[in-house]
């Protein structure tokens, strides 16, 4: 998803950072562990700022060892990505029996709104997943002043706006 916002310098726009309880965002369902070998995984899309780039969107993934045996080199196996877009994957954990623990990758979707594709790895096997991203998810807030603001919605005029002039019906029911 591009916006482009003619005209304006990036020092009279900024990107925003939301920041949004854990607890209000939608979780869903990235592996389950019957398919993962004992390792599950949820993800949200944390609505956090990304020290990787502008257009990266940040997931948060929540892995979880359900097995009573440690799971080691959890990490991002191989990235099956559409043309332009990007991950920056996290870095390789260990997870102790029953054990649960959160991790961020990164991504960004290339203005597509194309599910990421990639493979979630344990020393037990490698599990293919698709993350697709809500469309909401990819739209970021953007800092402006009001007068930025003034201008921008200046240019949006006739969009969702209607005129009309309503003429009274003559007295007495003629019409």
């Amino acid at each position: 998803v591009v916006v482009v916002l003619g005209g304006l310098s990036c020092g009279e726009i900024e990107r925003g950072v939301s920041y949004v309880k854990s607890e209000l965002l939608e979780t869903r369902s990235l592996l389950h562990f019957a398919n993962g070998g004992g390792l599950s995984a949820s993800y949200q899309f944390s609505r956090e700022g990304c020290i990787y780039g502008r257009h990266m969107t940040s997931v948060r993934l929540t892995l979880r060892n359900t097995t009573t045996q440690p799971l080691s080199c959890v990490k991002v196996g191989g990235q099956r990505l559409e043309a332009g877009m990007e991950m920056q994957p996290f870095n390789q954990i260990t997870l102790g029996a029953e054990q649960t623990q959160t991790v961020n990758i990164y991504i960004d979707f290339g203005g597509k709104t194309q599910p990421a594709s990639f493979d979630l790895s344990t020393d037990k096997g490698t599990y293919p997943v698709t993350l697709p991203p809500p469309a909401g998810e990819l739209v970021v807030p953007l800092r402006m002043d009001s007068e930025v603001w003034g201008r921008l919605a200046g240019g949006l005029k006739g969009m969702h706006e209607h005129k009309l002039t309503l003429d009274r019906a003559p007295e007495g029911g003629g019409g």
